[in-house]
């Protein structure tokens, strides 16, 4: 398992209610830097206002309690 999760070419999903939303908004933006129409700055910002969206839509408390249940 810990040389697995050494694998850099590994992505972890996010063990959350939503994690499908979470990559998409996540990966937008990552591609927008990527392709220089926009700055690492403005890719942080438009993540994170999407990310804040999603949490408010979710309820942060069903959030908290879906990742600490997927802690065990």
């Amino acid at each position: 398992m810990a040389q697995s999760l050494r694998d850099t070419r590994l992505v972890a999903d996010l063990p959350v209610i939503g994690r499908r939303q979470f990559r998409e908004t996540l990966s937008r933006p990552l591609a927008a830097a990527i392709d220089d129409s926009a700055t690492p700055e403005q890719a942080l910002q438009s993540a994170a206002r999407e990310w804040r969206e999603i949490i408010a839509r979710l309820g942060p408390a069903k959030l908290r309690d879906s990742y600490r249940a997927s802690l065990g």
